[in-house]
């Protein structure tokens, strides 16, 4: 027992000299997160998740825009939103969260059951948004014609 080598020291050539480089840089790495010098991180295409930004992103996968329109008619469980897709219930779940993260449903539990409504609060800033384009193109397209 006394002899046992580490996983490290059995390496030997081009395998080992790859695994100090490995070391070092993870050094390295633990050395600048310690010192707060973390790199850069670009929020605005990493974590667009609040507001306009988490409504379209949300509304930006075809299985949650369906999961929508399902939801517009009546109250679904996720078991129910999942049906129509070759998915578990797990992937549907994850769709509804990414939802619920833009505030566009919420999700009532009861038991083991998830049941999931629309949150027509949440679509007001979204809506008043496309009708500010809406508006802005009626305008470019009355200035056409005049031309």
């Amino acid at each position: 027992m006394g002899n046992a080598r580490s996983p490290t020291e059995r390496l030997t050539g081009p395998a080992r000299q790859a695994s100090r480089e490995l070391r070092n840089c993870l050094r390295s790495l633990n050395s600048r997160m310690r010192d707060g010098r973390h790199g850069i991180i670009n929020r605005m295409v990493e974590h667009p998740r609040s507001g306009l930004d988490a409504v379209f992103r949300a509304l930006s996968d075809p299985t949650r825009r369906a999961m929508i329109r399902q939801l517009a008619s009546s109250s679904c469980t996720i078991s129910e939103l999942s049906q129509p897709y070759d998915m578990s219930l797990a992937a549907a779940s994850k769709h509804v969260k990414v939802l619920e993260e833009a505030d566009l449903v919420q999700r009532e539990i009861q038991g083991r059951v998830h049941h999931c409504s629309l949150n027509s609060r949440a679509w007001v800033p979204a809506m008043t948004w496309l009708d500010s384009i809406t508006a802005f193109r009626d305008v470019q397209n009355k200035s056409d014609e005049i031309s």
